[in-house]
């Protein structure tokens, strides 16, 4: 995975608004929850591709996951398997003390 971070950062810096590298570094930074290192990712790629079913989602999600609810809420809300996730996610944190 670093090699591939690694690759997606330089063609990130010579290309700022690629969409797939974006993504991607957006991707590995939320896997990695660090949600405030995705978020300067994900949001190049929304501007990129508004209309990107997974950037959607994942931008959505970590807004979510920083408290952000507000920019969460109309990005969340255009994906129909969210509110499911959501009750699923609830219910594991609540088996987890959290």
């Amino acid at each position: 995975m670093q090699t591939a971070a690694a690759t997606l950062e330089i063609v990130q810096a010579n290309f700022p608004d690629n969409l797939v590298a974006n993504y991607r570094l957006g991707l590995l930074a939320a896997g990695d929850e660090d949600y405030a290192a995705a978020l300067p990712y994900l949001e190049a790629a929304y501007q990129a591709d508004p209309g990107h079913r997974g950037v959607i989602k994942t931008l959505g999600y970590s807004y979510a996951w920083l408290g952000q609810l507000e920019e969460a809420a109309p990005l969340l809300s255009q994906i129909p398997e969210v509110p499911g996730e959501l009750e699923t996610y609830s219910w594991w944190w609540g088996t987890q003390d959290q």
